[in-house]
């Protein structure tokens, strides 16, 4: 038999996305007193296998909600620990009534009551002690209160019972606290739902886990607080770099033998691996480490956006949001200042001119990371986007490095020729001079070493001589009060480039780099390398940019004032 194509596209998701899932949450409402009135039903069973193995529910596709079947009770097997996660993977309203939006949010219960008519009795708050409560205890209730309200935010709803997060195991001790319950989802639950049911579909999935018998493969999806990095937009592509996956400490170099990594290192090869750890429910909230990243962009104001319909914390929505990525690869890089491997992905097919949000999930570890927001440049914009190389693995952005022709690939995966061996040379010579003296037996700074200072050169010189492209008239930063309030940017022609002895194939616009790639090579270097950085109260802002005249504070990095760029994707130097 012949899938049709949805059907093949959900199946395929399932196993694309692994076992889907949710940390636990404590948005869970107590339900008001309600009686459903007799919509009809579509009858759901969970298994004790299905509840195992996290399956992706329904199997077919999603559960379609409406004017003609606005409601799913769905019955659980007997469990004493269990969480439920539900997405909404699709709303089906007209955008030219956006007031309509709040309807097309299903309402969700959650009862240990087995009887049948679902009725719901006033309740007071779940955690409260007079209702039993345990605060902090995943919504677990030992007496009275068996009824609750799953919060929906952003597309993602999800409840815990029985479960104590801080201990990692079950309240519920013995067999006989297993509990059947029932799990009621639809539109206007307390009156006629044929009438006030939304126009249109809405599709939801879900997902029942089994915390104490779970299989070993198991996850629950979980939210982090860092976002994934913009290395920068042409005006049509943009360069995205997830989070640090891991960042090994490397060797090094050891006197008598101190050899110094020269120009094209040979950096760790990424091994995707997994770090479940043991016990009952190890590895499901997010303990892996495979970088498995899937970027999404979206227009942010566009109307089939996540942003506009409210789903940006939905992996099923983030799952099916395609775009057109032309280039992805995972390697050490040294972006934002921060060493590791990350992955990095070039999205192609944007809009001039345009801003746009992104979102980063990891389908391993199924984890989450917030939006983060980015404008595409203006059009005619000729820089390509440099990506991160073993000589410069700190660039990844847009340099002035080739001239990209009309419908031509906008990236680059090695630097050509005439500036690498730039590179090589000044590393090759700033290398002898730093190996003249005894590194790694006679100390010159408690904190640094000859390796650190290779390291800041190697920064420093490939920004030299790969300069960032900018817009030739950057907007000022909007909503911003405090300095810096707009990029520094200068004109960069072909008659007056930054350095004279390289030249650039056309004019441009260079976001200058952060005064903090100077003095970082200034603070980890011997004194009598002489590395001098150009003083603030004089010729400083020619070459650097920085904010006021105290030397190490406002230079570009988060831990002396303003960063470079924040999750807005306002960048004001480049670091």
């Amino acid at each position: 038999m012949v899938l049709p194509g949805l059907v093949r596209f959900f199946l395929l998701l399932g196993l694309l996305l692994g076992v889907l899932g949710a940390a636990p949450s404590s948005s869970a409402q107590p339900a008001k007193g309600t009686a459903l009135a007799k919509p009809p039903y579509a009858p759901l069973t969970v298994t004790t296998a299905q509840a195992r193995s996290g399956t992706l529910l329904p199997s077919g596709g999603g559960l379609t909600l409406n004017r003609t079947r606005p409601a799913a009770l769905i019955k659980l097997p007997k469990l004493r620990a269990w969480s439920m996660t539900v997405w909404i993977a699709d709303r089906g309203y007209d955008m030219s009534t956006p007031d309509l939006l709040p309807a097309y949010v299903p309402d969700v219960r959650v009862t240990t009551d087995p009887s049948k008519n679902f009725a719901f009795e006033e309740r007071r708050s779940v955690e409260a002690l007079s209702s039993g409560g345990t605060p902090g205890k995943a919504n677990h209730v030992n007496r009275g209160g068996d009824t609750w309200r799953l919060a929906f935010d952003d597309g993602f709803a999800n409840f815990t019972y029985g479960w104590d997060m801080a201990e990692n195991q079950s309240l519920n001790v013995t067999t006989e606290d297993a509990v059947e319950h029932q799990v009621l989802m639809g539109f206007s639950l307390a009156a006629d739902a044929e009438s006030t049911a939304p126009p249109g579909n809405v599709t939801v999935y879900f997902q029942v886990v089994d915390l104490l018998d779970a299989e070993p493969t198991v996850r629950i999806t979980s939210y982090r607080a860092e976002t994934g990095f913009l290395g920068d937009t042409t005006d049509s592509n943009v360069l995205l770099f997830s989070p640090v996956i891991e960042a090994p400490e490397l060797p090094q170099p050891q006197y008598p033998n101190y050899t110094l990594p020269g120009p094209y290192p040979d950096w760790p090869q990424f091994k995707p691996h997994s770090d479940a750890g043991s016990g009952p429910t190890a590895g499901m909230f997010g303990n892996f480490t495979d970088g498995n990243f899937t970027f999404v962009v979206q227009e942010t104001a566009g109307a089939d956006s996540l942003v506009t319909r409210a789903l940006g914390k939905s992996v099923i929505a983030l799952a099916l949001a395609g775009n057109n990525t032309v280039f992805e690869a995972t390697s050490w890089t040294h972006i934002n200042l921060a060493s590791g491997f990350r992955k990095y992905a070039v999205i192609d097919g944007l809009k001039p001119d345009t801003n746009y949000t992104f979102w980063i999930y990891d389908r391993d570890r199924l984890v989450i990371y917030p939006p983060a927001l980015f404008r595409t440049k203006k059009p005619g914009f000729r820089c390509p986007l440099m990506l991160p190389t073993a000589m410069c693995p700190g660039i990844g952005y847009a340099s002035p490095v080739a001239d990209v022709q009309p419908g031509g690939q906008k990236y680059l995966t090695d630097i050509p020729d005439q500036f690498a061996n730039v590179i090589a040379e000044n590393l090759d010579t700033f290398s002898m001079s730093l190996t003249a003296q005894a590194c790694g037996r006679d100390m010159y700074s408690y904190v640094s070493t000859c390796a650190d200072c290779y390291d800041a050169y190697r920064v420093w010189v490939c920004r030299m001589v790969l300069p960032q492209c900018a817009d030739a008239d950057p907007a000022p930063f909007e909503n911003i009060t405090t300095l810096p309030t707009a990029p520094h940017v200068v004109p960069r022609s072909t008659d007056s480039p930054r350095s004279s002895a390289i030249s650039y194939p056309y004019e441009y616009s260079e976001l200058l780099p952060c005064i903090a790639v100077c003095t970082e090579v200034d603070r980890v270097c011997p004194l009598n390398l002489q590395f001098i950085c150009p003083h603030r109260n004089f010729n400083a802002n020619e070459s650097y940019a920085f904010e006021g005249r105290k030397n190490g504070v406002n230079d570009g990095q988060a831990r002396n004032g303003r960063p470079s760029i924040d999750r807005f994707g306002n960048r004001w130097c480049n670091v």
